[in-house]
């Protein structure tokens, strides 16, 4: 009787430990997946700011001022714009 009990006990601590290495193994692919789509965006948002920069540069042989003015925006960092 003892046997039986130990043996249900053992099934259910595999069926346990099947089920936590699956959520795991899950869990880091969604992180995989997060980190991928982060890596991309901050590639795009670096080629926008280059972008940018490339255009006040431009901006500031036609007009001193407002290619300045381009230059400072693109410095400043975006979370201190979405303070103001």
């Amino acid at each position: 009787m003892n046997f039986g009990s130990r043996l249900y006990a053992a099934r259910l601590e595999a069926m346990r430990a099947q089920a936590a290495y699956e959520l795991a193994e899950r869990e880091q692919l969604i992180e995989l997946y997060r980190l991928f789509y982060t890596a991309d965006e901050l590639r795009d948002q670096n080629t926008r700011l280059g972008m940018q920069r490339a255009t006040a540069l431009a901006m500031q042989q036609v007009d001193p001022f407002s290619g300045r003015l381009m230059s400072t925006e693109n410095e400043t960092p975006s979370w201190v714009s979405r303070m103001i």
